[in-house]
């Protein structure tokens, strides 16, 4: 959504707290307590227990599957091939022989020393100092690591793995030598899982559980309020009015929050990877912000 549309999140949030409060005094306070509490708990619930959940899917229905994907990546992409391309993609015109990249990666134990002076040695002159160069080879490792974990798995993975090792590159420079095996690649695809991928993909099937969950409990949580009796619309005192209106508030609260994990889950599991990580138009209103920034929180 157009960043200037931000105020359609703070709208639909007010919106929402308006209408559940208008209904629920009309409805009276015996129904409202009832759904109310049923609201509350449809939130705690399904925050506490989707992490549970998802673990459990992601371990027995996700993780050997992506181990597989990974593994048939690098098993068609070589890696010493990807940085070849990276090198010569740097804004210093290399020109780089694979096989005596590959030579210097298997000898290495200092991977951006190594490069650094392999780069300096092409022309036999230097082309970049420490400082300016190290920063441009981790968003190479960055890059890599973006395009290994999205070639067949999901964007959200990929996004999270390539930032990761942009902020962590230990993380790849420890997977170089298992990258450079030529018959084996499983080791290599476990241990991306391990450090990269698994972290964000038991993120985006919590999401999912967590709002699937939630409009459950919701819907449960409305039937049975309705069973009760009539609506007591013509309860007297405004101390009455504006309790029920505090409890709809409530409820009104915990639907925001539940489109709020809709908006995040839409997504993680969506294609635009701007929003990924960082969604302006959100970032721009005044209150809907909060319980989104709440949601990419939850881990």
């Amino acid at each position: 959504m157009n960043e200037n549309m931000w105020w359609l999140y703070d709208g639909m949030a007010a919106v929402v707290l308006i209408v559940f409060a208008v209904i629920t005094i009309k409805r009276g306070l015996i129904k409202g307590i009832v759904s109310c509490v049923g609201f509350v708990l449809a939130a705690l619930i399904a925050v506490s227990v989707s992490p549970t959940i998802a673990d459990s899917l992601y371990s027995t229905a996700a993780r050997n599957a992506n181990i597989k994907e990974l593994n048939k990546t690098i098993e068609n992409n070589s890696f010493v091939s990807l940085l070849t391309e990276e090198m010569e993609s740097m804004d210093y015109g290399l020109s780089v022989d694979e096989a005596k990249l590959g030579k210097i990666l298997e000898k290495s134990d200092d991977y951006d020393q190594d490069l650094l002076q392999f780069a300096n040695n092409i022309y036999g002159r230097k082309v970049a100092e420490e400082d300016e160069f190290i920063p441009v080879l981790h968003t190479a490792y960055s890059n890599i690591t973006r395009y290994m974990v999205g070639k067949r798995l999901n964007k959200y993975a990929a996004e999270t793995a390539a930032a990761k090792v942009l902020e962590k590159p230990s993380l790849f420079k420890g997977m170089i030598p298992l990258l450079l095996e030529k018959e084996d690649h499983k080791p290599a695809a476990e241990y991306i899982c391990d450090n990269l991928v698994d972290e964000s993909y038991k993120y985006s099937f919590r999401i999912i559980t967590l709002v699937v969950l939630m409009a459950i409990i919701l819907v449960f949580a409305l039937i049975m309020a309705g069973s009760i009796g009539r609506n007591d619309t013509m309860e007297p005192g405004v101390g009455r009015h504006l309790f029920c209106g505090f409890l709809g508030l409530v409820k009104g609260a915990a639907v925001v929050f539940l489109i709020a994990a809709a908006i995040r889950a839409s997504v993680v599991y969506g294609t635009k990877t701007e929003l990924m990580n960082e969604y302006p138009a959100i970032d721009r209103t005044y209150a809907f912000r909060y319980v989104y920034d709440f949601i990419c929180g939850l881990k």
